[in-house]
């Protein structure tokens, strides 16, 4: 099973905090993972397309836009996606939650913490098995079984329409 995990953060280190923990419960459990860093909001919207990540570490301080602001971008075409903060601004707790974010995780980011909100994430997310994933506009796409409205052949392509509106032209087999 592949999990792809973004964090964006502008602090070096904080990024290293929260991914250690995750590699360990993924190594425990047998999880593939992969995590991409950014450390500014461009970056992260410019590798973004619906369905790239199962989750995403927010900080709510990120250059001249916010965690608030990508959270908004990233639930406007994704409800799927798991978001969790990971900042010092308490204040903006009540307003994060806005964006249906799974947890809310305070700096200094505490391992311990990481692995309890990473262990609980796992919890509630879909079963792993029940995604369909294939390489659309040099992106591997990772789409529930349960946000695919159907898949018609086409010559030798299969296109593929998403719940979203979004569809896929794969050069695959049905199979």
């Amino acid at each position: 099973d592949l999990m792809n995990i973004a964090i964006v953060d502008d602090d070096a280190e904080a990024i290293k905090r929260i991914e250690a923990p995750l590699f360990e419960v993924s190594k425990s459990r047998g999880l593939d993972l992969t995590v991409k860093e950014f450390d500014n909001t461009s970056g992260f919207l410019e590798s973004y397309r619906q369905g790239i990540y199962d989750m995403v570490f927010l900080d709510i301080y990120i250059d001249d836009s916010t965690g608030l602001d990508l959270a908004k971008k990233i639930r406007s075409n994704d409800a799927g996606c798991m978001i969790i903060f990971a900042t010092t601004s308490v204040e903006n707790m009540p307003e994060a939650f806005r964006f249906h974010a799974f947890d809310y995780i305070i700096k200094p980011v505490e391992s311990e913490r990481v692995i309890s909100v990473f262990t609980d994430a796992l919890g509630v997310m879909p079963d792993m098995n029940r995604y369909m994933t294939f390489i659309a506009e040099r992106q591997e796409i990772k789409l529930l079984f349960t946000d695919c409205v159907c898949a018609v052949t086409s010559g030798h392509y299969l296109i593929i329409q998403a719940k979203s509106g979004e569809e896929y032209r794969v050069r695959m087999s049905l199979k």
